[in-house]
């Protein structure tokens, strides 16, 4: 038979239990408003039963308590992440769009672009009425140095632009690196609890607080797999391995970190100085494998700078090798490309140097040639004294044999499928090298007011401050194709070609400027004939208000519609946002459902907790009374 205080122990086991259970729903209405609490549940069964020599066999033996576990569901986790990561994108490209559309408004503003333009136009006409005026001329000349400042400090504020999200991309570097390191800790900590069949409930919760953080940087991948004894018995307690883009990061033993490298080089021809690249960095600290930003995968606030950064609307120079030199040792020197796609020479935004990919292999050039045909579309681009840099970082000659060759693709910047800085600024420098050219060859066909040849108005400085002679370039390369010529080759070095003019560099010829009689407005026939004579003026102010420049039309018209792709742009930035906010939100409502605390609910479990409390309390007490009674008053 059973002992004669069963009655009392498994009263007691009641009262230990709805004791926990109070205690846990107390600590759950402590933390109701706790960010990243997960709402935590006893887990309970009844005791095993004790074996009575009696025909009913069994005997109970009360309640056991198992555990406390939280109420969680990993579906909506990893749907949460995934959700997460996205809004995380779209929240800095609305963001950091609404910051250059607030430059580009300044076009249409009353001292914007659009007004000194139309100035600069009207200041020609006006001119028209008295040529030789050289109070108008130099209205016409002030005009024209405005404009191309206007575009200049435009150029400035994207490079800034540019140049702070690169240092937010740097902060966020910094981020993943604490959350990793925090991480690790706590998965230390909670392997350590859990081996010994405990519940690390709260430090869970800590670990998944920081997953969610983590995810609105990048998008992540968390897997838990459990952990087995020597002899291959599987215990309470799992690894947490967290994956960034596919790339470990964290788990129980390996901590890895990221960093970045200022870049030696530039990707294209505007971008700012020393933007950064990430590496993952091996344990001995040395550099290893490069983290992607421009993945296929990649997510999150990671993305969306990166798009703001280097988003040149997949406008990249890639296409396949079509000749290759070697020197004597085998050794690559330079290699020809002919691009997939047409360029001309006003939208080519290669850097002057920097370094190309033949077959997936880096190689450094320090000068490219171009060859173009008599429409200024770039025909091939050979890439200059080509090189590779060792394990040290040291530039030295490299041998492509085996697997660069002729047919092989290859790829100079990269294709980043956003309209970021470098295009709005590749649109700007491609404004300035169409306007500069039509302009340039109207003005150098007459002579000034001191029958001398008409010199560039527009253009840009070459390393010694001389202003680079564009008609040279243009009269050379328009007599090889009046004899035949099918191109021509310029240099980004050397030679005075429209390359080299871009939206920050972007002047009024200064001897111009400070001598407006070299402002030219007829042609050597007309000033012989008399000031009035003005062919040459009339011809610029046609082509400034009424002549096709660009694809877009007009200059006024290329820049209006510039600054209506950036309100679209903006527009789909915030819609997308917008969106996935919605979507984010009703996910982690449905997360919340589960695993949140509702302090309704947890009042009234505390009520039922207190009523089993009290019927336990209760019953000890009858047993108490039916002992008192066995050994007191029965007299035995």
């Amino acid at each position: 038979m059973g002992s004669t205080f069963t009655g009392l122990n498994i009263g007691l086991s009641g009262l230990n239990l709805y004791q926990t259970a109070i205690n846990t729903t107390s600590h759950n209405i402590a933390n109701t408003d706790t960010e990243g609490y997960t709402r935590q549940q006893t887990v309970y069964k009844a005791a095993n039963a004790l074996k009575v020599n009696s025909r009913y066999g069994m005997a109970g033996q009360g309640v056991q308590l198992e555990y406390v576990q939280q109420i969680r569901d990993t579906y909506y986790d990893v749907k949460f992440r995934d959700s997460n990561s996205r809004l995380g994108e779209y929240q800095v490209e609305n963001e950091k769009l609404l910051e250059l559309e607030n430059y580009f408004n300044e076009i249409t503003s009353d001292s914007g672009f659009n007004a000194i333009y139309t100035q600069f136009n009207n200041a020609m006409v006006e001119l028209t009425s008295d040529p030789s005026d050289e109070t108008r001329r130099t209205q016409v000349i002030s005009k024209a140095s405005s404009f191309t400042t206007l575009i200049n400090e435009l150029a400035t504020n994207l490079n800034i632009s540019q140049n702070s999200v690169n240092d937010e991309i740097g902060i966020k570097i910094s981020e993943i690196n604490s959350i990793s390191e925090q991480l690790f800790t706590l998965n230390k900590e909670i392997t350590n609890i859990e081996i010994r069949g405990l519940k690390a409930n709260d430090l869970r919760d800590q670990r998944n607080l920081l997953l969610d953080q983590l995810s609105e940087i990048a998008n992540i991948e968390v897997k838990e797999d459990p952990i087995y004894t020597k002899d291959g018995m599987k215990t309470n307690a799992n690894t947490c391995s967290v994956s960034i883009n596919g790339h470990l990061l964290v788990d129980n033993t390996t901590c890895n970190s990221l960093k970045v490298v200022p870049r030696d080089e530039k990707v294209n021809q505007t971008d700012a100085d020393g933007l950064y690249d990430v590496y993952f960095v091996a344990q001995d600290g040395t550099l290893g494998t490069e983290f992607d930003l421009n993945s296929s995968s990649l997510r999150g606030e990671l993305k969306g700078l990166m798009n703001i950064r280097d988003g040149n609307n997949a406008k990249g120079f890639d296409g396949t090798i079509s000749a290759l030199e070697t020197d004597a040792a085998g050794n690559i020197t330079s290699a020809t490309l002919k691009s997939y796609e047409s360029f001309s020479i006003s939208d080519l935004t290669l850097p002057a140097s920097g370094k190309v990919q033949l077959a997936g292999t880096e190689f450094y050039y320090d000068s490219f040639d171009a060859e173009y045909d008599a429409n200024g579309n770039i025909l091939s681009v050979k890439f200059n004294n080509l090189q590779v840099k060792n394990e040290d970082g040291v530039l030295e000659p490299g041998n492509g044999a085996g697997f660069v060759n002729v047919g092989t693709p290859a790829q100079v910047s990269e294709d980043v499928n956003y309209k970021g800085i470098p295009y709005y600024m590749s649109q700007l420098s491609e404004f300035a090298r169409s306007f500069s050219s039509k302009i340039n060859a109207i003005h150098t066909s007459g002579v000034d007011l001191n029958f001398e040849e008409g010199l560039d108005m527009f253009g840009t400085e070459d390393q010694d401050g001389n202003f680079y002679a564009f008609k040279d370039l243009v009269k050379d390369s328009n007599a090889a194709f009046e004899g035949g010529a099918t191109s021509y080759t310029f240099s980004s070095t050397q030679d005075a070609s429209y390359y080299q003019i871009t939206c920050n560099n972007w002047k009024v010829n200064e001897e111009i400027y400070y001598d407006v009689d070299k402002f030219v407005i007829s042609t050597k026939e007309e000033l012989n004939q008399g000031v009035e004579q003005r062919s040459i003026l009339d011809q610029m102010i046609k082509t400034c208000t009424d002549t096709k420049l660009f694809n877009k039309g007009t200059a006024n018209q290329f820049l209006e519609s510039l600054i209506s792709e950036m309100s679209i742009d903006c527009q789909s930035a915030e819609d997308f946002e917008i969106y996935q906010k919605d979507i984010t939100n009703a996910i982690e409502n449905q997360r919340l459902s589960i695993s949140g605390v509702d302090a309704n609910e947890e009042g009234l479990e505390l009520v039922k907790l207190q009523r089993g409390y009290n019927l336990n309390s209760k019953v000890i007490s009858v047993i108490n009374e039916v002992l008192n009674k066995l050994i007191n008053e029965t007299g035995l």
